[in-house]
């Protein structure tokens, strides 16, 4: 962890951690995969590409996000898990053509190229399609705003998208 983060925002980030090894199954996690936590004045994001990093920003340094960010982790580092994740955001928006994210929810802090197939997902951002230069896809957010709703409230999440709540569960 960043040295960086205060006190505070570390025991918030290992509470995240905690929640995290709660939630998710060894099976599926395997062997450890070290994650380096750093600091970042941009928003947070998992480091896809370099593969063992992510970036927490000042004002977003807490367990949902930790969570959120080893839920990226976590597809990264397992195929299967991403190829159902795949599997489920495909059948989700099926026939769905990708809008703006910033249009479609009026957020400024979205760029241009940032896409969704809303669906009827909770929140728009579920549906973000991260495609290569050649079309494609290297991850989604399904795991990872899933595992944020199954801490933050598990009910309420079973209830607004059974289907969903199922699939993670």
């Amino acid at each position: 962890i960043d040295p960086d983060y205060t006190p505070q925002q570390v025991a918030q980030i290992k509470e995240g951690m905690k929640g995290y090894n709660q939630m998710v199954s060894k099976k599926l996690t395997g062997q450890s995969n070290p994650v380096d936590i750093n600091n970042t004045s941009e928003r947070g994001h998992y480091d896809q590409f370099g593969g063992r990093g992510m970036a927490l920003s000042q004002n977003y340094r807490n367990s949902t996000v930790t969570i959120h960010e080893m839920g990226h982790h976590l597809e990264h580092h397992n195929s299967d898990v991403h190829y159902q994740a795949q599997r489920f955001l495909n059948y989700r928006t099926q026939g769905e053509s990708t809008i703006s994210l910033a249009t479609h929810t009026g957020h400024v802090s979205y760029d241009k190229s940032e896409v969704t197939k809303p669906d009827r997902f909770i929140n728009p951002y579920m549906g973000k399609i991260y495609n290569d230069n050649n079309g494609r896809n290297y991850a989604t957010e399904i795991i990872s705003m899933g595992l944020e709703k199954m801490w933050a409230d598990p009910v309420g999440f079973a209830k607004a998208d059974p289907q969903y709540f199922d699939f993670m569960y």
